[in-house]
């Protein structure tokens, strides 16, 4: 657990909650157990998210959730009860290290019967963000200008970029994923699975990269030019990252080659 946290366990649950935080968890009836009420959020992941409301601001509920083919079957429940904790220990080292993620005040288990366990992330919001997902609709629709989008697409680099050169691989680098707050700072978000190595080889490096482009190019493959590309990678390369054009050709490789077992497995799951 990182410093700075108080651990509350109690049978069956387990709350790790921000020093600063703990005594506004009490005055909002949080506990290790759960049970409280939560108001709905207009924002969602995976499912819509809750929300705490406090006057030091809002607080994110995420609720963890299995995706894929076996969603339907595993829903909420999770073996790893360490998860949440996990996320918590990646967000605090990233933002240690000066790469922008929003600040989590707090991470829970609970145990489910007959098996499993129902996990949380409690996060700070970070309010008038928008994700990059939106970003590219509004570049779409004319609504950035050109100024602003080649602007945002090399501060996206400088963070891929800087998160590789630290040795950090997001489990799910996509644009939903990336947030933009209102002074411009970009941000990781959702750290769930996502780990820090020692020493990030190429091949990592690509198969992160061509997650990301996989996303672009289902919804804006015309909305991001060649020069876009360009100013992502070579931003990117100075960042932390490798050789810019090397890097390009490797996640164009791996894109074609993946292309149909992908396309298969959207329509699995019906996108």
């Amino acid at each position: 657990m990182p410093a700075g946290f108080l651990d509350e366990r109690r049978r069956g649950a387990r709350l790790a909650v921000r020093a600063d935080y703990a005594q506004r968890f009490c005055d909002w009836g949080l506990r290790a157990r759960g049970g409280e009420p939560f108001e709905a959020s207009e924002l969602h992941g995976r499912r819509p998210l809750a929300t705490v409301r406090g006057s030091a601001g809002q607080v994110l509920v995420r609720r963890f959730r299995h995706g894929g083919l076996f969603a339907p079957v595993t829903g909420d429940r999770f073996l790893d009860r360490a998860r949440p904790f996990r996320e918590l220990a990646l967000a605090e080292r990233l933002r240690a290290l000066g790469i922008a993620t929003p600040a989590v005040v707090a991470a829970r288990a609970r145990r489910c019967l007959p098996f499993g366990w129902r996990l949380e992330l409690f996060t700070l919001r970070v309010e008038g963000a928008r994700d990059l997902a939106a970003c590219l609709d509004e570049r779409r629709e004319r609504r950035l200008t050109d100024a602003e989008w080649r602007a945002l697409v090399r501060r996206a680099g400088d963070l891929v970029g800087r998160a590789h050169a630290a040795g950090f691989v997001h489990a799910d680098l996509h644009p939903k994923n990336i947030l933009e707050a209102p002074d411009g700072t970009l941000m990781l978000l959702d750290l769930d699975g996502s780990r820090f190595v020692d020493a990030l080889d190429d091949a990592a490096r690509t198969a992160n990269l061509e997650r990301l482009w996989r996303w672009v190019a289902r919804d804006h493959a015309r909305t991001v030019s060649r020069a876009d590309r360009w100013r992502f990678l070579t931003t990117w390369e100075a960042a932390g990252g490798s050789n810019a054009r090397a890097a390009w050709l490797a996640v164009e490789a791996r894109f074609r080659r993946n292309a149909a077992l992908h396309r298969a497995g959207r329509r699995l799951q019906g996108r």
